[in-house]
This record gives C-alpha cells, structure tokens and sequence, in this order.
C-alpha cells in the first residue's frame, strides 16, 4: 500500500475474508505491516512522487506470478526493496521465488499494466514499458516469447488514473483465454493471432477510478500445477545458491566453535548430615 487514499480500502472486504477463514480450513491469511505513510516516507513530490526505502512499502499489484517464481517491481514508484524483501520471506514459507523484475525506465504504474502471462511461454508487454535486455534474455532463455503488444486505445477522461498499458490488465481465466476491454481493438487482434480466445467486455468506465479488468477481481482459487517452475535457469540458480549458503552457514559455525571450550558443570557438593 503506497497511497494514502487507499489506507482503509481493506476494510471493505473484511467480512468476505472472514467467511473464506471459517468456511476453508486451509486458508493462510497474511497481513504486511502498514506503512505510517509520514512525510518522511516519500520524495519532495508526495504520493505522486517516488517512494523512500525506510518503511515497508508494496501493493499486490507490483507483483506477477509464473507459477513457482513471482516477478516483482520493487522501484517503480508503489514498492521498495524493503516490500519487496517482506514479500519474498513471505512466501518462501510456500516454496515460492521472488524475483526482481527490471525496466528500462521509470514510470509511474503497477507491473499489471506493464506484463501480463496468458500462457506457458507467452507474456505481453507494453512498449511504453520495456524490459531490460537482461529480463527479454531470462524470458528467451526458457522459451518464453514476450510480445510488444503498445499501448492502449481507449481514453475516457485525460485525468484518468491509468497507465499506457492498462489494455494489458484483463483478466485471465484459462490458457489463453481472457477477458479484455472491448474498444482495446488492436489489442484484441494481436492476442487473436497469438492463438488467444478472446472475451470482448466494456470496462473502460472504471478506467478514470484507476484500474481495469485484473485490478477489480480476484482469483480466489486456482486449478494447475501451482508450484511448477517455468524457468529452469532459475532453478540451477537456486541450487548454486543454495549450496552457497550451507557453505557460508558452515563457515560462520566454525568461526563460532574456534577456540570455543564447554562449560563444565561443578560437581555438587553434599553436606555432611
């Protein structure tokens, strides 16, 4: 959470949750720390402007998951590497990987306007948003192709909240089927010859409230392989660092046992009756 305006939006779905807890026993429900949100915590522009480091910060929407590995955005205006870090201890409890996501530059948004999976090995992204050349090289590496896919159409209002890729914030309801906005007709054509099924729905009316299709739902349960890795690399990565840390481990406990002598416990003395 990085807007004030958005302190107690939580609040709103408090009973919805609470019938999900009773009604699930296998519900985890996490909370992340709030922000006090000071002064001190942004840039001279205030909640426009760039967010400091001395406080949790993140929305869920600075995240995209691809199964085991969740792509996160940690300096790009609503997240910083303190929410980033809280996010990833988070979920390695589940088995899941947090890794950064780059851009080669700074704007304003949330990655759900930015990228956006429809399948194993298929991504879009908008061209006002490029990756760097070192996420195309990971994505091209485990034969996954991101597509330019612009930016969007539709305007409703010129004060609207949303980003040049808010047409890549539909919604995702199978392998290459998703929900877009129906006057997004460039959109719809490129996810058309990219073999996608396309449901056509006229959303741009929540466009000047700031989000679109996949910032007003939520997937409350997910059928698939959850924890299947999509990226093999990474999992030669995890494994070398994995190793490298039972090393370090095993370095700091030698450094501790050095010259280190046990405690031996005095003999009781029993007195004399």
């Amino acid at each position: 959470m990085s807007c004030r305006s958005r302190y107690f939006e939580n609040l709103a779905w408090r009973d919805l949750l609470i019938s999900y807890y009773n009604a699930d026993p296998r519900m985890r429900w996490s909370v992340a720390p709030k922000p006090k949100m000071a002064d001190t915590s942004y840039e001279a522009d205030g909640d426009v402007g760039k967010i400091k480091n001395n406080e949790i910060f993140f929305d869920a929407a600075d995240a995209r998951r691809f199964g085991k590995d969740v792509f996160f955005q940690a300096h790009y205006g609503t997240a910083n590497h303190l929410g980033r870090d809280w996010v990833r201890r988070e979920l390695r409890a589940s088995g899941l990987r947090v890794q950064d996501f780059e851009f080669e530059e700074f704007h304003f948004s949330h990655i759900d306007a930015r990228l956006t999976p429809v399948d194993e090995g298929l991504a879009f992204y908008t061209g006002f948003d490029k990756p760097t050349k070192a996420m195309f090289e990971l994505f091209k590496e485990n034969d996954w192709n991101l597509v330019d896919a612009g930016v969007r159409s539709d305007c409703r209002c010129r004060g609207d909240n949303c980003a040049p890729g808010i047409h890549l914030n539909g919604l995702v309801l199978a392998p290459r089927v998703l929900c877009v906005e129906a006057k997004e007709s460039k959109l719809i054509s490129l996810l058309r010859e990219e073999g996608c099924d396309v449901i056509p729905l006229p959303f741009s009316a929540a466009y000047p409230f700031g989000g679109a299709l996949n910032c007003f739902t939520l997937d409350v349960y997910r059928q698939g392989p959850a924890a299947k890795s999509y990226f093999p690399t990474l999992d030669v990565q995890a494994e070398r660092q994995a190793l490298q840390e039972e090393k370090e481990m095993e370095a700091r406990r030698a450094a501790l046992l050095k010259d280190f002598e046990p405690r031996v416990a005095k003999s009781r003395r029993i007195s004399p009756q």
